[in-house]
């Protein structure tokens, strides 16, 4: 099995619990979505000007992640490394080389959770900050759009023709992407259902009726993108991002979870598409905010009472 943490697994899933994986065979790869999110906080970074207490945080996490994954971790790639790693073409991008982005990502990786009182080289500062800035103007497009259109003044009358209009065009943008079978509208299921949820609420939320789109919500979008590889978990702790994944209708839903179900065995298996994510979904149930929480505690306080302490979750 492999998964693939989010950023708030990074941050807040204790380390016992993520030793807990790792000691059944689990695969762990981090999103590199997650490590971009880092990076938007050492950005221009200089270790002479001293660190913020949010830069001292993710240091010591990223050191004993490390530590934990028995060093510097593998990355899940979005967009087109992802297509390049799945051997796709893109009617109109070039496509960022697979094997060139995890080089990248291993060096922002290092830099941040290895770096000393010594100012980092010119080169390794710029892969920081292009890796920061990606994640940043995602998120600033996003709600800017969203913005954009609660200021329009034919909202109210023109607003859901607008909304349609957009909600037309998430399809189509997956003409430009081919990937092999079942091909990238299967592949990108998820990432389709909820992008056409959202384009199916923005109305309200443009009118004060629901919750304004914030930065974030562009970034778990496109965490979805992980589920195109097929066999592949994507773990998180924002237990909202699941239970929209659940409502948009998605085949996918099965197999974006929390660190508590995957502990206690409640995993799909086979690919994220096709015939097999059908049956899935078929014995799949949504699930409810509260219900993933008290799971995950339940499951960490088993481990607790079990002995994991940080020195077992960080030994190699």
């Amino acid at each position: 099995m492999t998964v693939v943490l989010d950023t708030s697994c990074l941050r807040g899933t204790p380390l016992p619990s993520l030793a807990a994986l790792r000691s059944r065979g689990v695969a762990i790869l981090v999103s590199g979505l997650a490590l971009q999110e880092i990076a938007v906080h050492f950005r221009n970074y200089d270790p002479r000007r001293g660190d913020s207490e949010n830069q001292r945080r993710w240091k010591a996490r990223m050191k004993t992640l490390s530590n934990l994954l028995n060093g510097t971790p593998s990355f899940a790639p979005t967009h087109t490394p992802l297509i390049h790693k799945l051997g796709g073409r893109h009617r109109e991008l070039p496509l960022l080389s697979f094997p060139s982005w995890a080089n990248d990502m291993q060096i922002v990786w290092e830099a941040i959770s290895k770096s000393s009182d010594q100012p980092l080289a010119p080169a390794v500062i710029s892969k920081i900050n292009l890796a920061g800035e990606y994640v940043k103007e995602t998120g600033v497009d996003f709600v800017e759009t969203s913005h954009a259109m609660a200021r329009s003044g034919s909202l109210e009358e023109h607003g859901l023709d607008l909304f349609r209009a957009m909600d037309d065009l998430i399809p189509d943008m997956f003409d430009d992407i081919w990937l092999p079978a079942p091909g990238a509208k299967e592949r990108f299921d998820a990432y389709r259902k909820l992008s056409r949820s959202h384009s199916e609420s923005a109305y309200d939320r443009a009118t004060g009726r629901a919750r304004a789109h914030e930065e974030n919500d562009a970034i778990d979008l496109n965490l979805l993108h992980h589920l195109a590889e097929g066999e592949i978990i994507l773990v998180t702790r924002d237990c909202r991002l699941v239970e929209s994944v659940d409502k948009c209708g998605t085949v996918q839903a099965p197999w974006v979870r929390t660190v508590g179900e995957v502990l206690s065995g409640q995993i799909p298996t086979g690919p994220s598409f096709g015939e097999n994510a059908r049956r899935e979904t078929d014995r799949h149930r949504p699930r409810r905010r509260k219900d993933l929480q008290q799971l995950d505690a339940e499951q960490e306080k088993r481990l607790k009472d079990e002995g994991g302490s940080l020195a077992e979750a960080v030994r190699p």
